[in-house]
Formats: structure tokens, C-alpha cells, sequence
């Protein structure tokens, strides 16, 4: 869960907001909100919703690594081309 941490730390930071300011907005306390950005404990998932509605992103963003989006997206991209090349063949 450590790209969790590292995105939410990232994204607090580039808020602007320190961490107790952020997790006064969200409505957890601050120390729930550092056991999270320390990687100690990950919030629920009404929780990780929470945080992830506020900074605009999917809960999927926050868990996976830029390759793992990539891979998916490729694969999928791949799969798409490929079903369009056997519909026209």
C-alpha cells in the first residue's frame, strides 16, 4: 500500500493544505490521517472514497502504480485495435 501513502502525501502537498487542515476537511482525525500518509494503516474504503472524491481522482489512482495504468491501458488498447482488424478481415 506504500503508492497509496506516497500519492496522498503528494496530493496534500500539492493542495497546499497542511495535514491536519486536510483531514479537518475530509472529517477524520489527524492522527487516522498520519497513520495513512505514514503507510501504517489504510483507511476503509468509505474513507479512501472520501479522499479520493476531494482531490478529483479514483481510488483506483490512488492504489495503482503509473505502470500497472499503463499496462492496462495498452492492454485494452491492443484488445480494441484487434477487434476492429478481425471485424474488417
Amino acid at each position: 500500500m506504500r503508492i497509496y501513502a506516497e500519492k496522498l502525501n503528494l496530493l496534500i502537498e500539492q493542495s497546499g493544505l497542511t495535514q491536519t487542515e486536510f483531514a479537518e476537511e475530509i472529517g477524520i482525525s489527524q492522527s487516522a490521517l498520519n497513520n495513512y500518509v505514514t503507510d501504517k494503516r489504510e483507511p476503509r474504503l468509505s474513507i479512501a472514497k472520501k479522499i479520493a472524491d476531494y482531490f478529483e481522482v479514483s481510488v483506483d489512482y490512488m492504489l495503482r502504480t503509473d505502470e500497472d495504468l499503463s499496462a492496462k491501458h495498452d492492454s485494452k488498447w491492443k484488445r480494441n485495435l484487434l477487434n476492429k482488424f478481425n471485424r474488417v478481415v
